[in-house]
């Protein structure tokens, strides 16, 4: 595994088709804690995300090396749809219309399924994004397994694609409980490129003085935290080491402190 630049039509594209996924995860699953039922997996054995299984069987999965979305039953492909020449709007059509010819009558939530503009996207990129996710995926959660105490899988997020995990210093809920999120973002407006990041709520302003090497403070999140740009990961000669350390060093002055 191995970092890459990463293409921001490739971003768009599978956020936009990753959201098709999490309509099917939210036809198939129970609620979770914390949100979870919104999340995504990677898989195992391929270059994909999965909702994991479902409630009327199988798993759907987005796969990045040859973008399609397919559907896996007991280790069968019950139909594989590519993604190439396809608006958000029509895959998802598709894909229910596929499932239909299985004679599985579901009924998603499309409410967030509105882009009529044409995929664009080469396969290069859109698997150079699933490299650099999953290499990281694979640092921070090498550190997450040290974490003590109560603490959510590193899952990915269909809305906002971004890698993130919750510590909370005892059993709770994040929208009432102390905790910590740490995660790995390929994106937004505000930052302007990929980046690492963490927050703490309630706020703790005090570790702004106490940050990883080459981490910023930033204030206009709903609760402060602090970014390490992936220009500077991508260009470091240790990235692993810079990624990891920097996990690390956020837990442990976290963790000393939030109560």
């Amino acid at each position: 595994m191995s970092l890459h630049p990463l293409d921001p039509k490739a971003i768009h594209t599978m956020h936009q088709a990753s959201k098709i996924l999490l309509t099917a995860r939210l036809l198939g699953s129970d609620p979770l804690p914390n949100g979870l039922r919104h999340s995504l997996l990677p898989t195992l054995n391929e270059f994909a995300l999965t909702t994991g299984r479902l409630s009327f069987g199988g798993e759907l999965r987005l796969n990045f090396t040859n973008p399609s979305i397919h559907y896996v039953q007991d280790g069968k492909t019950l139909f594989d749809v590519p993604m190439d020449g396809h608006t958000q709007t029509s895959l998802f059509h598709q894909v229910y219309a596929e499932f239909g010819k299985l004679g599985l009558s579901l009924t998603p939530d499309e409410s967030k399924i509105t882009e009529n503009m044409p995929f664009e996207f080469t396969p290069k990129n859109t698997h150079a994004l699933y490299e650099t996710m999953i290499t990281i995926y694979g640092w921070i959660a090498s550190v997450k397994a040290r974490f003590l105490g109560f603490q959510t899988p590193l899952v990915w997020w269909a809305h906002g694609f971004d890698l993130s995990c919750l510590w909370f210093p005892h059993e709770g809920d994040e929208h009432t409980d102390s905790h910590l999120n740490i995660g790995f973002s390929p994106g937004t407006p505000d930052i302007g490129e990929p980046y690492l990041y963490f927050y703490v709520y309630p706020p703790l302003l005090e570790i702004q003085n106490d940050l990883p090497h080459g981490m910023t403070w930033v204030t206009n999140w709903s609760a402060p935290g602090g970014v390490l740009r992936y220009s500077q990961i991508i260009a470091s000669p240790e990235p692993a080491n810079l990624v990891m350390s920097s996990v690390w060093h956020i837990y442990r002055t976290v963790s000393s402190r939030l109560k």
